[in-house]
Formats: structure tokens, sequence, C-alpha cells
């Protein structure tokens, strides 16, 4: 268990025991026999399904700590009210973008719960269920949403930085009540 009051702010700690145990929330290892011609070893493979399991085990698990990051909304209000004194970004140049990243983010956060709200219907108590396709880029949305978020409240944000979010931002659409992400190039974090 963790205890933030004792030990300090989760993402130190995700860093630190990341550094410290190098299979922490990475890709399994995946094990198997491998088949080798040359010294006559035969034996079995594995399966492309059993990896991609693996990997969308490790993938809930990064989303897992993503979802349970726990927020400080009066801290973020207050912080917005500070702006006049101290800018959270390097380049005053950047305010701007800054402020239009939190309004398309909000946004976004406001259509990705209507999407969400959108399986329950209270007027017939009917309870309609999403495609897996669906719900796997719903799962991917908020996590990408998620990481856009903590970056965009780091005490100190660098231009590429706030590029990175707003690649991220403008890669995720929504269709006719359907979310469609678009294949990226930029990396998972940032830089």
């Amino acid at each position: 268990m963790e205890n933030e009051r004792a030990e300090g702010k989760r993402f130190w700690n995700y860093v630190e025991g990341r550094l410290s145990s190098k299979s922490l929330l990475h890709v399994p290892e995946i094990s198997g026999y491998i088949e080798e011609e040359k010294k006559g070893m035969k034996g079995e493979g594995m399966k492309a399904r059993d990896v991609l399991r693996a990997i969308e085990k490790s993938i809930g698990a990064f989303g897992d700590f993503v979802q349970t990051d726990n927020t400080k909304s009066s801290w973020w209000q207050f912080r917005s009210l500070l702006w006049i004194y101290c800018s959270p970004v390097e380049d005053p140049k950047d305010l701007d973008l800054l402020a239009d990243l939190t309004k398309q983010l909000q946004k976004k956060e406001l259509m990705l719960k209507d999407i969400q709200r959108k399986k329950k219907c209270w007027l017939k108590r009917a309870y309609y269920e999403l495609e897996e396709s669906q719900r796997r880029e719903i799962f991917f949305c908020t996590i990408d949403m998620k990481l856009v978020a903590r970056v965009l409240k780091m005490s100190l944000i660098s231009t590429p930085q706030l590029k990175w979010c707003q690649d991220k931002l403008n890669n995720i659409e929504f269709n006719e009540g359907r979310v469609a992400i678009k294949a990226s190039t930029t990396c998972l974090f940032p830089p």
C-alpha cells in the first residue's frame, strides 16, 4: 500500500520504484521455448494471443495506476488564480496555449463522460453494452487525457511538453457518439 503522507508524491514514488525495480509496470517477460534450427533444439513457441494478453494486462495495470491518481481540485483552482504572480510555463508566450489546452481538455473530458453515460438509459431502465473496440478506445482515451491533465498540472511546463499535450489532444476525436483515436507518432510520455 502506498502512504502519500509519509512517502511523498505518487509520481515520485512511481519513478523511484520504476528505477529500483525494472519489472514495475513493464511489459512482462514472455517465456516459451525457442526453435533453433542450427542446434537442433525444438520446442513450443509462444502464441500471439498469449503475447497480446500479456500486453493488455500491463496496459490495464498502468491504466489502474493512472485512474487511482487522486487529484486535488482545490489546489488546481487556487493555482489558476496565481497565474498572475508566477507563471507555470517557462516561456510567457505559451500562456495562451496553456489556457487553450486546458479548455480543450475540459471539453473532451465532458464529451467522454457523455459517451460513458449513454450506455445507461434511466427511462427504459436498460443498460446498453458497448462494443469491445469502443470500450478499448474509451480506455485508451481516458489514459491519454489523464496523462495530459497531469502534465498541465505540473509546476513548470516547457514548450515541448505543451506541444506534446496539444498533439495528444488533437489525436482524440469524437464522432457521432463514438471515440476515435488517430494513430500518433508522438511518444507515450512527454519529453
